[in-house]
């Protein structure tokens, strides 16, 4: 079950960067539409409480989520009960793929103030037909079998909503909750629920390990896809600042997005250089810290200067 969302790929870089460049477009109309002005924080940030402590708490709810589905997820395994899962993902896919894409969608109605109820009735159809269509690309096998056509829906998943919790979740939620998610990511895939995870699915079929020898591909889970795409969206984000581009102008806007790139690429090149001597890394950690050390790096040098 694992493995249907991984992308697989012999060209190591090539899904991050196309997938970064899908959440950045995304992450840019977003910004410039002004529509995603609204956050999904438990607990606000910036009204006068202390930021860091409250993107600390949103951070640990949301990792308790994950900690709490990935075990859902294991328990389901362990007693046979696959088909729920993947009706559950199945299910799933389609809504936050439908609903996501409505967003960026009527974002776009929102920026030419175009407000007929006519025309979000379309983009409604649209956005659910095409989510619906992105969710077959990966789970319908007839389709999925083909690698080019998985690895475009999942690249497309994540970059969608990589952006969106970039563009909704506050600052400090989001760096907080990336490097909260880091910490746990070498957890599970070495002790945790993802290590177990992928032992039942050797257990359960035998031909796994043959299968992605046999290939010899490289495979990048959608969350660390998303979690990617994420980060390079807050930054950009935060590039928008009125304080920064005022000082700096344009450069303010892009330079600390591009290090952050810069970051996730430079460490996934020796997460993969590790992988040829390990059968199995977590994705975020190095990437993650990289992207946020470099990006923290230029915020630095700004404020100095």
């Amino acid at each position: 079950m694992a493995s249907e969302i991984t992308v697989k790929t012999k060209k190591r870089l090539l899904p991050l960067i196309i997938t970064i460049s899908i959440a950045l477009g995304l992450s840019f109309l977003g910004i410039i539409s002004g529509f995603f002005t609204f956050s999904t924080a438990f607990i606000p940030e910036g009204q006068g409480g202390f930021d860091p402590l409250i993107g600390l708490f949103n951070a640990l709810i949301l990792i308790v989520i994950a900690i709490f589905g990935a075990f859902m997820i294991y328990l389901l395994l362990k007693y046979k009960k696959e088909n729920i899962i993947r009706y559950f993902f199945f299910v799933s896919f389609i809504i936050i793929g439908g609903f996501m894409l409505f967003l960026f969608g009527i974002s776009i109605l929102y920026m030419f103030y175009v407000f007929d109820i006519v025309y979000y009735i379309i983009m409604t159809i649209l956005s659910f037909s095409i989510g619906i269509l992105l969710t077959f690309m990966i789970f319908y096998k007839k389709l999925s079998n083909n690698i080019l056509i998985k690895n475009t829906g999942l690249m497309i998943f994540g970059a969608l909503i990589g952006a969106f919790l970039g563009l909704v979740l506050p600052t400090w939620t989001s760096f907080l909750l990336l490097i909260g998610l880091s910490i746990y990511d070498v957890f599970a895939v070495f002790k945790g629920p993802i290590k177990k995870i992928l032992e039942l699915e050797e257990k359960n079929n035998q031909n796994f390990l043959e299968i992605r020898n046999e290939i010899r591909n490289y495979e990048i889970g959608l969350g660390d896809l998303t979690f990617y795409s994420m980060l390079v969206c807050a930054t950009l984000k935060i590039g928008f600042d009125t304080q920064f581009i005022r000082i700096w102008g344009p450069i303010a806007i892009f330079l600390p997005c591009l290090v952050s790139i810069i970051g996730i690429l430079l460490g996934a090149l020796i997460t993969f250089k590790l992988l040829e001597k390990k059968e199995m890394l977590p994705g975020l950690p190095i990437s993650i810290l990289l992207g946020i050390g470099l990006f923290g790096l230029v915020l630095l040098v700004f404020w100095v200067i």
